[in-house]
């Protein structure tokens, strides 16, 4: 499902579980915000504690390293950008 929501112009927000509980509060935050086709999923074999994923296009980081403006902008670059367009 992953994957194919990824072909599809998806994004995923992939987290290593336990992370800080805030961060993830802010990142479901900001996947419900976008509302279609953003997928918030924990990964305990993510080996960066956030990952964002977008066809062709990942961004890893620390819960430390956390921005709001970071998550929302590669969201709207690579959001409905993956080989399949389905609206």
């Amino acid at each position: 499902v992953l994957i194919h929501n990824l072909e599809h112009g998806g994004v995923w927000i992939a987290y290593k579980p336990g992370i800080d509980a805030g961060v993830v509060e802010k990142l479901g935050a900001i996947a419900k915000d976008f509302g279609r086709k953003v997928i918030m999923a924990p990964r305990a074999t993510n080996d960066s504690d956030v990952a964002l994923v977008a066809w062709n296009h990942l961004d890893k980081f620390s819960a430390a390293e956390f921005s709001e403006e970071r998550v929302r902008e590669f969201i709207k670059a690579y959001r409905n950008r993956g080989p399949e367009f389905v609206p």
